[in-house]
């Protein structure tokens, strides 16, 4: 749907999927949904948003040991 440009319909669904992730205990895809998150907040000229949802995503996956998705949010700002 971001690629789409149908922004506010992502952000419905994804703010949706963040809140159930959070209520399930699901770190992965809350990690995933919050990185989803800080590229549609990046879109919106957000960028303190995306970077408070990055640097949560990147405490979860942390935790989880998942290195690869820890370096992709860390690789977010094309750094």
């Amino acid at each position: 749907m971001l690629a789409l440009g149908e922004y506010e319909k992502a952000k419905e669904l994804l703010t949706r999927a963040e809140r159930a992730f959070r209520r399930s205990e699901t770190p992965w895809q809350l990690g995933k949904t919050l990185r989803s998150l800080a590229e549609l907040a990046q879109i919106e000229k957000q960028d303190d948003l995306a970077k408070d949802l990055l640097d949560e995503a990147i405490g979860l996956f942390d935790r989880m040991g998942a290195e690869f998705e820890v370096e992709r949010c860390r690789n977010f700002w094309g750094e």
